[in-house]
């Protein structure tokens, strides 16, 4: 004799039972106690290490009481709980309940037979499952298992199996199963092999249609008429034996992901059907692990209303493409005359502002070019010498005029709504306007800028921008040096005209109560664009002009010819 204590890792809380299992390292034996704690006893430990080593319970039977232990033919380790039957595996231990088809939780002892049954005795009675499928169940979680519960065809309604002294259900050696119960010993013959239970006839015997009864069809399928509110169907799995051992599943197939229990069913209702083909599938399974399958089925076709029909939806797709196609040719016919209205509207004022530059050209140009000649003339004649100044002035005066036209006739002409055109008479006004001044003017970049349309308004601001700035260059600046740069990049217009002369504070008050810096960055905002002055005293200035290629004026709310009224403001929304 061998007592264990604390010492050797033994709780000594009160022993439950008792079960030896063989493996593949030796022999293992298993303890439960009645407080719910298990123990694999090692018997081979080391001197110094525990011989009792603690196990847990899976999830859901931790706080459960242990009844008994079993290991059956196969090495399998069975736990009777007070929270269902565990099936013990080191890695994943997996617990059986109700909700997987055993008759009751509370598993009061475990036996098996010599073919492949398990049997339990439990607080609602004795019952047998098949091992086989136990094991399946557990490596494939959601599938049912199927227990026999001998109930009152079997004069054992009731029968609850004691618990508490050990053993309280035994195996003879003749293979008959014993069993102790609260109302005496019960004896099981379980020599012979279990009997293959004959099919159930399954019946489908009643179809109510929005409460109203229609003949069953014999064979093949009912039809059912658009409209349906709520089908009925009742059925039947009829036995007289035991009807408590039948397990009764239904399907509709086209309405039904999966099978449902319908055990202790009989009748079951589907409301509002959609138009098509359904199958009604009744299926009863008899036996310990369903080793008896029969099944009715009833084909169950719902008319589809006149709405609901392939050719209506078919015609209302048409009507809708129609409709759809009608509506796009009516929106593009109006977007198309719109345009050409436009168009129409562009080319009459191109043709408008080509007979302006023609007429002006034409006859004031030649006037003006006759006032001069005249004026010259005066200058040969042997006139005094105030008459020869007036002429001499008149003559000077005429030279501007004529240069100043042909710039108003290169504006109005649209024969040079181009960036690049743009560019080249920038340099050549640039060039024109310093000649004959001590200003250097140098110009780099206008053969790169392309040849892309522009809006009049953004040629008419940049181009009186560049004129303004060389104005003040030439008035103010006391340069020796102006260079002019342009460049395009990321589809926008720089322009940058810069001197080396005496520079000027921006922010001065002297400087913001005229109106050039304003104008400049009035005419830049109306195109979406900006100005940058750089200047400072002695250091020269730098006038940076950034404009997109693709000019949209911004809108501004109310007035025949509306001005922003922060400038800044306006330039930063631009920029």
């Amino acid at each position: 004799m061998n007592e264990f204590t604390a010492e050797d890792g033994f709780p000594g809380s009160r022993v439950a039972s008792i079960a030896e299992r063989k493996t593949p390292k030796g022999r293992e034996i298993w303890m439960a106690l009645e407080n719910g704690r298990l123990f694999q006893v090692r018997e081979d430990a080391p001197d110094g290490e525990k011989k009792f080593i603690a196990q847990s319970l899976p999830h859901g039977a931790l706080d459960a009481q242990l009844h008994t232990l079993f290991v059956d033919s196969e090495n399998n380790l069975w736990l009777g709980t007070t929270s269902g039957l565990v099936l013990w595996r080191e890695d994943t231990p997996r617990l059986f309940t109700q909700d997987d088809g055993l008759p009751d939780n509370i598993i009061n002892q475990v036996i098996a037979d010599g073919y492949g049954r398990l049997w339990v005795s439990s607080r609602r009675g004795i019952f047998h499952v098949s091992i086989k499928q136990l094991l399946a169940a557990a490596d494939a979680p959601g599938s049912p298992v199927n227990a026999t519960l001998f109930g009152r065809d079997d004069n054992l309604e009731g029968i609850s199996g004691m618990v508490g002294i050990q053993p309280m259900a035994w195996k003879h050696r003749d293979g008959n199963l014993w069993f102790v119960t609260y109302r005496g010993v019960v004896g099981f013959d379980a020599v012979r092999p279990p009997e293959t239970p004959k099919p159930l006839p399954v019946y489908i015997d009643g179809i109510h249609i929005d409460g109203a009864r229609v003949p069953v069809p014999g064979k093949g399928s009912i039809h059912i008429g658009p409209g349906v509110g709520q089908l009925e169907l009742h059925f039947a799995a009829l036995d007289f034996s035991n009807p408590g051992r039948v397990r009764v599943r239904r399907m509709l197939e086209g309405f039904d992901i999966d099978w449902n229990d319908a055990t202790g069913e009989l009748h079951c209702a589907y409301p509002n059907l959609q138009p098509g083909r359904y199958v009604f599938r009744v299926e009863a399974i008899n036996g310990d692990g369903g080793a008896s399958r029969a099944e009715t089925s009833l084909v169950i076709i719902v008319a589809a209303a006149w709405w609901q029909t392939v050719w209506f939806r078919a015609i209302l797709a048409f009507a809708c493409v129609a409709l759809v196609s009608w509506i796009a040719l009516k929106v593009s016919n109006r977007l198309l005359k719109q345009r050409l209205r436009r168009l129409e509207h562009e080319h009459a004022l191109e043709r408008e502002r080509t007979r302006i530059a023609r007429d002006l050209h034409d006859e004031l140009g030649g006037r003006v070019t006759k006032i001069g000649y005249i004026a010259d003339s005066l200058l040969r004649e042997d006139e005094p010498t105030p008459v020869k100044e007036l002429a001499q002035n008149l003559v000077t005066q005429s030279h501007y005029l004529v240069e100043d036209l042909h710039g108003v006739v290169w504006t109005v002409n649209p024969q040079n709504d181009s960036w690049q055109q743009l560019a080249a008479y920038i340099v050549r006004y640039a060039q024109r306007h310093l000649a004959g001044t001590p200003i250097l003017c140098t110009a780099d970049g206008a053969h790169t800028i392309p040849d892309l349309p522009i809006t009049p308004e953004a040629r008419h601001n940049i181009l009186s921008i560049a004129k303004e700035v060389l104005n003040n260059i030439l008035k103010h600046s006391q340069a020796a040096r102006a260079t002019i740069t342009m460049s395009v990049e990321n589809e926008r217009f720089r322009l940058v005209i810069a001197d080396d002369g005496r520079g000027f504070d921006p922010n001065a008050p002297e400087n913001n109560e005229g109106n050039g810096l304003y104008n400049m960055r009035t005419r830049m905002a109306e195109i979406g664009g900006r100005v940058d002055i750089t200047s400072n005293p002695g250091n020269g200035s730098t006038i940076t002009i950034d404009s997109p290629l693709k000019c949209r004026p911004p809108q501004y709310g109310g007035g025949a010819n509306p001005q922003p009224k922060n400038p800044d403001a306006t330039q930063s929304r631009h920029c």
